[in-house]
């Protein structure tokens, strides 16, 4: 998703000019329609669907986000998990779960759904650049349990939670957080075929979040557990100010490839913050400032006393270890912001 612009006009982009061009017979006004959704500009894209902002009407006002199977990329297995994601979202009902207005099938003869277009930024973004305190980040860590709570409440697993898919939205008051792109989730009581090529586990998701078992067997056999360790690496990058794994993990693209190397353990924030304070000292003065510490030395404090003992209930190694879903995890950090 994208914040939200007010232009009015303006010439097509390259996205929706190639999705003009690939359908022959239809006229240019027919091909940037998904209903009565006409399509604006392309604001993400995953491996087999765009999504555009779009508007209704004539006022040009980008309300609406319409996603859009990619023409040409649907075979029988790409189109079951559009339909599923589909109905994934509809059967959830939370404020902090991104909704399904309408859908359809484009001239082109995909299917796309529309949904409101967030005002917001990836969480971790977010924080920073809103200068949020620590007790401002936890709360929005807890609204993230929160909302996911309602998924794993409503029988579904997302298994591609990340910043990119946690927006913090521009709301006055407590964190308004929206949890997006459901293109990987199933119902936890689905039988998924377990796509295995090449002997192979399949493996889909993004690896500074992926729990160890998504990495080693295959994002079919995760549970709710593989959600809550997601939402525990978020809350310690943006506790911290690095992604807390044993070492600099740096970023990673989705992977879906064996040839990948596996990503290191996961440590404890503070381990996160200690090694970046000895590589980079300036650096990790400057995380300290935008969470609203004086020193680095106050912050490596808090994450020791206050972060660590949460995410190590939400990050251990052994999914055994972990709370058992969002609903749990959230109960762990309620308990915390009441002592």
């Amino acid at each position: 998703m994208a914040r939200r612009g007010s232009t009015n006009g303006g010439p097509i982009d390259d996205a929706l000019r190639a999705l003009r061009d690939h359908i022959a017979g239809v006229d240019v006004d027919a091909a940037l329609r998904c209903g009565p959704f006409r399509l604006r500009r392309k604001i993400g894209a995953g491996a087999v669907a765009d999504v555009f902002a779009a508007y209704k009407g004539t006022s040009g006002d980008e309300r609406f986000a319409v996603k859009l199977l990619r023409p040409g990329t649907g075979g029988e297995e790409t189109l079951q998990r559009f339909a599923r994601e589909h109905a994934l979202l509809r059967s959830i009902r939370h404020a902090g779960i991104i909704e399904v207005l309408e859908s359809g099938i484009h001239p082109s003869g995909t299917p796309w759904f529309a949904m409101p277009l967030v005002d917001g930024a990836p969480v971790t973004l977010a924080c920073d650049a809103r200068r949020l305190g620590m007790e401002a980040r936890l709360a929005t860590m807890r609204a993230t349990c929160d909302a996911v709570a309602a998924v794993h409440a409503a029988g579904v697993l997302h298994r591609d939670l990340k910043p990119g898919n946690v927006l913090l939205a521009h709301s006055s008051g407590e964190p308004a957080v929206k949890v997006i792109d459901f293109g990987m989730a199933r119902a936890i009581a689905a039988r998924e075929a377990r796509l295995t090529p090449m002997g192979v586990a399949y493996r889909l998701g993004t690896p500074d979040y992926m729990a160890p078992e998504q990495w080693k067997d295959g994002i079919a056999e995760c549970d709710a557990r593989a959600d809550v360790f997601a939402i525990g690496m978020m809350l310690g990058e943006i506790t911290c100010g690095v992604v807390p794994r044993g070492e600099d993990s740096g970023s990673r693209t989705t992977a879906s490839s064996h040839a990948r190397r596996a990503p290191p353990p996961p440590c404890l924030p503070s381990e996160a913050f200690a090694r970046l304070r000895r590589t980079d000292a300036q650096a990790a003065d400057t995380v300290a400032r935008a969470r609203r510490m004086p020193s680095a030395e106050l912050l490596q404090a808090f994450l020791v006393s206050r972060i660590d003992p949460l995410a190590a209930a939400m990050t251990s190694v052994a999914r055994n270890g972990r709370a058992a879903d969002a609903g749990a995890a959230k109960a762990i950090l309620d308990s915390a912001a009441d002592r």
